[in-house]
């Protein structure tokens, strides 16, 4: 899945800070703590602390299909986020408060609309109707209510009730006796899409909620998150974070190890919603809350297999909710569980697709492998 954690992504920084022709000269690791940060300059997100800053920045990049330069000045490497230079930035002020005032005249405050309501992907929002293409018409074809089959009367048959769906994806991919031996996981895999050249990475879980994730983008250039279900740190090396407030809840949400395998457990709410295509699929629509948590998904089960083809995570953030969409391809059998090989992410700023070279449950993992990395010296 693709994640946006401080300055969008931490992998981006890496990328940023190392994809550079000549070799990165050696220097002090800068160690990043958001919450003893200072924030400057901030005139309209007034009393936001630097994580959820950076999320509603994110918000606002994917809703506009831009970077952060597009409002902010960069000097070479460097951004100075407390300047007002660009008519961007100012802008962005001015529509921010635009918004808020929209939602609190008309719908009591809440989220009703956005920037993406107007501008879904543009720099330039639209002022007239859209024009469909022929795939457009397919996908609204594929979405309409389908004619009842003959001898079924007028009436379409009911959904099913969104825990009878659950409890049939975890039947699908092996059962409750499988699913309960389960204890770790470890994946290795190769990623394109978000980075000119493939990377490669390596993950290793450990119930209920321990992770470690490191990518390879080139020798001697990687970044490795660790989480020990409480705490977390990324680590380049050119950078050590500690990692608080949203961006921690968002690395909570990524090492639960029942997140994908047991959706029965992990819900507060789930409701089936209705029937849409993916891929050529039939699937139903399940829209779910996370327990103890502000995050909202939807889940698109196959109508036939039961397996989960399509699950769409909304993270709220100050300005709005923001979408990564995950699609499931490839299911193989190991030790007994049904998992995808091939994984496809999406969300407004791009696409990447993660396959699996190597899936194994139960491998035993010290535990010394989620301690959290000492602070380097020097800043």
């Amino acid at each position: 899945m693709m994640r946006r954690i401080s300055l969008v992504a931490t992998v981006s920084l890496a990328v940023t800070a190392f994809g550079q022709n000549a070799p990165p000269k050696p220097a002090p690791a800068m160690v990043m703590d958001f919450s003893k940060m200072e924030v400057k300059n901030v005139q309209v997100l007034k009393g936001a602390s630097r994580d959820q800053l950076n999320w509603a920045m994110g918000f606002i990049s994917q809703s506009l299909g831009v970077r952060c330069e597009y409002c902010h000045v960069r000097n070479q490497n460097d951004f100075q986020f407390a300047l007002d230079d660009k008519k961007e930035k100012q802008k962005a002020r001015d529509m921010m408060r635009m918004v808020k005032l929209i939602n609190d005249q008309n719908f009591d405050g809440h989220q009703r609309v956005t920037c993406a309501t107007c501008h879904n992907g543009r720099t330039q929002p639209r002022a007239f109707t859209p024009i469909v293409d022929p795939e457009t018409l397919k996908e609204r074809a594929a979405q309409a209510p389908r004619p009842p089959a003959a001898g079924q009367g007028t009436a379409p048959a009911a959904n099913p009730p969104a825990a009878e769906l659950l409890a049939k994806y975890e039947a699908a991919i092996g059962g409750e006796a499988a699913l309960a031996k389960l204890t770790t996981r470890t994946e290795k895999w190769t990623i394109t899409g978000v980075t000119p050249n493939p990377a490669s990475g390596e993950t290793v879980r450990e119930a209920p909620d321990k992770w470690v994730e490191t990518t390879t983008f080139a020798p001697n250039r990687s970044a490795t998150w660790v989480s020990n279900g409480a705490d977390a740190r990324i680590v380049t090396p050119g950078m050590y974070q500690v990692v608080t407030g949203a961006d921690l809840d968002d690395v909570k949400l990524m090492s639960n190890f029942w997140q994908t395998l047991r959706p029965t457990q992990v819900f507060s709410r789930a409701t089936t919603t209705g029937l849409r295509d993916v891929s050529g699929h039939r699937t139903y629509v399940v829209d779910a809350e996370l327990k103890d948590s502000k995050v909202k998904e939807q889940l698109f089960f196959d109508a036939d297999s039961g397996l989960l083809l399509r699950r769409i995570i909304f993270r709220p953030t100050l300005l709005g909710a923001l979408a990564d969409q995950a699609d499931f391809d490839d299911y193989r059998t190991v030790d007994g569980v049904k998992v995808p090989f091939v994984v496809k992410s999406a969300n407004g700023l791009g696409v990447n697709t993660r396959t699996y070279t190597d899936v194994r449950f139960n491998l035993p993992v010290d535990d010394a492998k989620f301690a959290m990395p000492p602070a380097p010296s020097g800043q």
